[in-house]
């Protein structure tokens, strides 16, 4: 089969077409790691109406994507924070806090098209076993890097 110079003129425009084409996708823009260095805060324990109170917390650091956390930091009683180096994720730590000790989660980390996020949660009930109060507390923070996607 023999084809005439305008029928391989057009087959040619048509294939740099095409190639043009294909050849011109984007392609996302590297990431580099965002720097996670977030904490919730730290709060003092309240104490109830009726005085004291014990309080179970529940400290909690999740993530998804690439990342690397490497250290946690909460309270447990004492002034001081405990540390946490190079955990692994999903990380939790309960424990009992009284009124007037201080509670907050703080971590250090990047990520990478992904997010972190910092939390705690717990109740608190009277040591006088008189009157039933409960108090609730919880605090959050995110830190996030997503990666945007852009169609042609």
């Amino acid at each position: 089969m023999r084809l005439s110079s305008f029928s391989r003129t057009c087959l040619a425009t048509m294939g740099l077409a095409l190639a043009a084409c294909g050849g011109s996708e984007k392609k996302p823009e590297e990431l580099q790691p965002k720097d996670c260095n977030m904490e919730t805060g730290v709060t003092q324990l309240a104490d109830g109406f009726t005085g004291s109170l014990k309080y179970t917390v529940t400290y909690e650091v999740t993530g998804s994507g690439e990342g690397t956390i490497t250290k946690i930091y909460y309270y447990d009683g004492p002034s001081t924070p405990k540390v946490v180096e190079n955990p692994t994720l999903p990380w939790t730590k309960t424990v009992s806090l009284y009124s007037d000790q201080n509670v907050g989660i703080a971590m250090e980390g990047s990520v990478t098209n992904g997010h972190f996020e910092v939390k705690y949660s717990g109740e608190g009930k009277s040591l006088s076993g008189g009157s039933s109060t409960s108090v609730k507390v919880s605090k959050n923070n995110v830190c996030e890097q997503l990666q945007s996607t852009t169609v042609n």
